[in-house]
């Protein structure tokens, strides 16, 4: 969908756009997806995002459908010792950048700078 007006990011605009093409259409949306202008807040966007993805990376490892290869990276990840483990902390220390924020301060950073986005003039339907 083209030329929509600008929505801010306190809105809930994409609901509104789902809502409006299904009372207009007679037809179901799965869903709504608006694309947003994060120039503005692009370094707090991209912070957000490796904090994010590091978070992910210590939920998922992934080690495919076979037990015995999960067998085998649970007793692998046990058998982790003191010394191995400090390595690991030097190692994420050396390559990722340390946030200077708390948590919940990067948190609310976060939420205020997509509130004041604004949305692009498409959507994907």
């Amino acid at each position: 969908v083209d030329n929509l007006p600008t929505q801010s990011g306190d809105s809930r605009a994409e609901e509104d756009i789902q809502r409006a093409i299904q009372d207009a259409t007679g037809q179901r949306v799965i869903g709504v997806s608006i694309a947003w202008d994060f120039s503005d807040n692009q370094e707090v966007v991209e912070k957000a995002m490796r904090r994010e993805l590091r978070h992910q990376e210590d939920i998922w490892t992934p080690v495919g459908d076979d037990a015995r290869a999960e067998a085998e990276a649970m007793a692998a990840a046990a058998e982790f010792g003191p010394m191995r483990r400090k390595l690991m902390e030097y190692e994420l220390n050396l390559f990722h950048t340390p946030d200077e924020k708390s948590e919940m301060d990067a948190e609310q950073e976060i939420f205020e700078a997509l509130q004041n986005m604004s949305s692009c003039r498409q959507a994907v339907v």
